[in-house]
């Protein structure tokens, strides 16, 4: 399967096969894209491009509602700045009421990125709640 489903929103492609094919497909990959410059990336590489688009990752950089040990480390759509895909007009479904309770008091504060260019983030007046990941970027 090719998907254009990334994990860093930079213009590319997944393949998806059988582990048995993956050798093959390595080599066939790099023998025809040496004329286009095609080389290997890490995932640090990745992790970067990642945490530069703003993506967040579950299990990364918050822990999925179900696997929260501690209620207070779950996240709310809100709080990951997923709001828009919170469909209020469906009539029911599980976490209707305090979503809209949340919405209605604004009680999530939205997890943002912190740029720093040569200062800690506290002398910039950001309040950091958690930080989960941080890399320099190029």
């Amino acid at each position: 399967m090719v998907s254009r489903t990334g994990f860093t929103g930079d213009l590319g492609y997944e393949l998806w096969i059988d582990p048995s094919h993956a050798l093959e497909l390595w080599d066939a990959l790099f023998d025809k894209g040496k004329i286009h410059g095609i080389r290997p990336m890490g995932t640090h590489a990745l992790e970067v491009a990642r945490i530069e688009a703003g993506f967040l990752a579950a299990q990364v950089d918050f822990p999925p509602a179900d696997q929260a040990i501690m209620t207070d480390r779950s996240r709310s759509p809100f709080e990951l700045d997923l709001g828009r895909l919170v469909d209020f007009s469906k009539p029911d479904f599980n976490g209707r009421r305090a979503l809209l309770e949340e919405q209605k008091k604004r009680l999530a504060l939205p997890l943002r990125a912190a740029r720093r260019r040569g200062q800690q983030a506290g002398a910039l007046g950001l309040h950091l709640r958690q930080r989960t990941r941080t890399s320099s970027a190029p």
